[in-house]
Protein backbone atom coordinates (compact mmCIF):
# COMPACT_ATOMS: atom_id res chain seq x y z
CA UNK A 1 0.00 0.00 0.00
CA UNK A 2 1.11 3.55 -0.69
CA UNK A 3 0.07 6.58 1.36
CA UNK A 4 0.74 10.25 0.44
CA UNK A 5 2.89 11.02 3.47
CA UNK A 6 5.86 12.91 1.96
CA UNK A 7 6.89 16.12 3.66
CA UNK A 8 7.17 18.43 1.84
CA UNK A 9 4.47 17.15 -0.52
CA UNK A 10 6.64 17.94 -3.55
CA UNK A 11 8.86 14.96 -2.63
CA UNK A 12 6.05 12.42 -3.06
CA UNK A 13 3.44 11.35 -5.57
CA UNK A 14 0.47 12.77 -3.64
CA UNK A 15 -1.36 9.52 -4.40
CA UNK A 16 -2.75 6.50 -2.59
CA UNK A 17 -1.73 3.23 -4.19
CA UNK A 18 -2.15 -0.52 -3.99
CA UNK A 19 -0.52 -3.49 -5.65
CA UNK A 20 0.80 -7.01 -5.23
CA UNK A 21 4.24 -8.10 -4.06
CA UNK A 22 5.77 -11.51 -4.76
CA UNK A 23 9.07 -12.94 -3.57
CA UNK A 24 11.05 -16.03 -4.58
CA UNK A 25 13.86 -16.98 -2.21
CA UNK A 26 16.25 -19.93 -1.98
CA UNK A 27 18.98 -20.56 0.59
CA UNK A 28 21.44 -23.26 -0.54
CA UNK A 29 24.31 -23.50 1.97
CA UNK A 30 25.91 -20.10 2.61
CA UNK A 31 23.93 -18.41 -0.19
CA UNK A 32 20.72 -16.39 0.05
CA UNK A 33 19.38 -15.49 -3.37
CA UNK A 34 16.11 -14.50 -4.94
CA UNK A 35 14.02 -11.75 -6.38
CA UNK A 36 11.22 -9.51 -5.10
CA UNK A 37 8.56 -8.15 -7.49
CA UNK A 38 6.20 -5.26 -6.65
CA UNK A 39 3.62 -3.40 -8.76
CA UNK A 40 2.00 -0.21 -7.45
CA UNK A 41 -0.95 1.62 -9.06
CA UNK A 42 -2.59 4.81 -7.82
CA UNK A 43 -6.19 4.56 -6.60
CA UNK A 44 -6.82 8.10 -5.35
CA UNK A 45 -5.19 11.13 -3.85
CA UNK A 46 -4.48 14.61 -5.17
CA UNK A 47 -6.39 14.91 -8.49
CA UNK A 48 -3.94 17.55 -9.75
CA UNK A 49 -1.01 15.08 -9.55
CA UNK A 50 -0.32 12.46 -12.26
CA UNK A 51 -1.41 8.84 -11.81
CA UNK A 52 1.25 6.28 -10.95
CA UNK A 53 1.94 2.79 -12.26
CA UNK A 54 5.34 1.61 -11.08
CA UNK A 55 6.91 -1.84 -11.12
CA UNK A 56 9.92 -2.72 -8.95
CA UNK A 57 12.16 -5.76 -9.39
CA UNK A 58 14.68 -6.36 -6.61
CA UNK A 59 17.15 -9.18 -7.38
CA UNK A 60 19.59 -10.20 -4.64
CA UNK A 61 22.50 -12.58 -4.13
CA UNK A 62 24.20 -12.84 -0.76
CA UNK A 63 27.13 -15.06 0.25
CA UNK A 64 27.61 -15.53 4.00
CA UNK A 65 31.20 -15.79 5.24
CA UNK A 66 32.42 -16.71 8.75
CA UNK A 67 32.29 -14.22 11.63
CA UNK A 68 29.08 -12.46 10.52
CA UNK A 69 30.48 -11.08 7.28
CA UNK A 70 28.53 -11.29 4.01
CA UNK A 71 29.13 -10.16 0.44
CA UNK A 72 26.29 -9.29 -1.89
CA UNK A 73 25.41 -8.15 -5.36
CA UNK A 74 22.02 -6.96 -6.42
CA UNK A 75 19.81 -3.94 -6.66
CA UNK A 76 17.83 -1.83 -4.19
CA UNK A 77 15.14 -1.84 -6.87
CA UNK A 78 15.02 -1.83 -10.65
CA UNK A 79 12.16 0.59 -11.26
CA UNK A 80 9.87 0.76 -14.29
CA UNK A 81 7.63 3.84 -14.52
CA UNK A 82 5.02 2.44 -16.92
CA UNK A 83 3.38 5.86 -17.48
CA UNK A 84 6.59 7.76 -18.33
CA UNK A 85 7.29 8.76 -21.90
CA UNK A 86 10.44 7.44 -23.60
CA UNK A 87 11.90 10.95 -23.34
CA UNK A 88 11.35 10.97 -19.57
CA UNK A 89 12.90 7.51 -19.20
CA UNK A 90 10.85 4.52 -18.07
CA UNK A 91 13.67 2.63 -16.35
CA UNK A 92 16.08 3.06 -13.44
CA UNK A 93 18.48 0.10 -13.19
CA UNK A 94 20.90 0.29 -10.22
CA UNK A 95 23.21 -2.71 -9.78
CA UNK A 96 26.21 -3.18 -7.53
CA UNK A 97 28.13 -4.89 -4.73
CA UNK A 98 27.83 -4.62 -0.98
CA UNK A 99 29.32 -5.88 2.26
CA UNK A 100 27.57 -6.46 5.60
CA UNK A 101 28.96 -7.22 9.06
CA UNK A 102 26.64 -8.64 11.75
CA UNK A 103 27.79 -8.40 15.37
CA UNK A 104 26.72 -7.64 18.93
CA UNK A 105 27.39 -4.44 20.83
CA UNK A 106 26.84 -5.49 24.42
CA UNK A 107 23.79 -7.76 24.16
CA UNK A 108 22.25 -5.94 21.17
CA UNK A 109 22.63 -7.72 17.81
CA UNK A 110 23.06 -5.36 14.86
CA UNK A 111 24.60 -5.07 11.45
CA UNK A 112 26.32 -2.47 9.33
CA UNK A 113 26.00 -2.50 5.54
CA UNK A 114 27.84 -0.58 2.84
CA UNK A 115 26.69 -0.78 -0.81
CA UNK A 116 27.46 0.96 -4.08
CA UNK A 117 24.97 0.94 -6.94
CA UNK A 118 25.78 2.09 -10.45
CA UNK A 119 22.72 3.29 -12.40
CA UNK A 120 23.43 1.42 -15.63
CA UNK A 121 20.13 2.67 -17.13
CA UNK A 122 18.56 5.87 -15.81
CA UNK A 123 16.26 8.77 -16.57
CA UNK A 124 18.01 12.05 -17.38
CA UNK A 125 17.38 13.48 -13.88
CA UNK A 126 18.78 10.48 -11.94
CA UNK A 127 22.29 10.36 -10.44
CA UNK A 128 25.01 8.13 -11.93
CA UNK A 129 25.13 6.00 -8.80
CA UNK A 130 24.39 5.67 -5.11
CA UNK A 131 26.44 4.85 -2.02
CA UNK A 132 24.28 3.44 0.78
CA UNK A 133 25.24 2.97 4.43
CA UNK A 134 22.74 1.12 6.66
CA UNK A 135 22.82 0.46 10.41
CA UNK A 136 20.20 -2.06 11.59
CA UNK A 137 19.30 -3.06 15.13
CA UNK A 138 18.23 -6.72 15.14
CA UNK A 139 15.62 -8.26 17.44
CA UNK A 140 15.76 -12.03 16.79
CA UNK A 141 13.03 -14.37 18.01
CA UNK A 142 13.99 -17.93 18.97
CA UNK A 143 12.15 -20.72 17.14
CA UNK A 144 8.96 -21.55 18.96
CA UNK A 145 8.88 -18.16 20.71
CA UNK A 146 6.04 -15.75 19.91
CA UNK A 147 5.69 -12.00 20.27
CA UNK A 148 3.47 -10.87 23.13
Amino acid sequence: MLFPSASPASLGSGKYGVGPTLVRLIMPGNIVTGVLFTQMNSVGGDPTRPKISVGVIQPFFNYNLPDGLSLSVGSPGIVANWLATPQQGKWLVPIGPGVTKTFKLGSQPMNLELDYYDNVVKPAYAPNGTIRFVWRLLFPIKRGQTLR
